[in-house]
């Protein structure tokens, strides 16, 4: 996904600090919960996805229907995280 600004250089810096643990679990036992647990609650501490969304507010400031688009977005972000690290597509 080169060129790409679904991540800055950061974000992306970080998700290849998680791709040897996942290359253990996927030779070893294939229990990925944990480490996607893990993964997703790092993530969200660092770059909370609520300031992507409505950067001036505060996650406890936000409107139903924001809170909505917030849901929604991390939905997407874990799905496409979860694929482009399974794949290791990524720079």
């Amino acid at each position: 996904m080169t060129g790409s600004v679904w991540a800055s250089k950061d974000q992306t810096e970080f998700l290849w600090t998680f791709i040897l643990d996942y290359y253990k679990i996927n030779k070893g036992d294939k229990n990925y919960v944990p480490f996607w647990n893990r993964l997703r609650e790092k993530w969200f501490q660092l770059y909370p996805e609520h300031e992507v969304c409505f950067p001036d507010k505060s996650v406890g400031d936000l409107l139903p229907d924001e809170e909505a688009q917030v849901t929604e977005n991390i939905q997407a972000r874990v799905k496409v995280t979860r694929y482009l690290l399974m794949t290791h597509y990524f720079d």
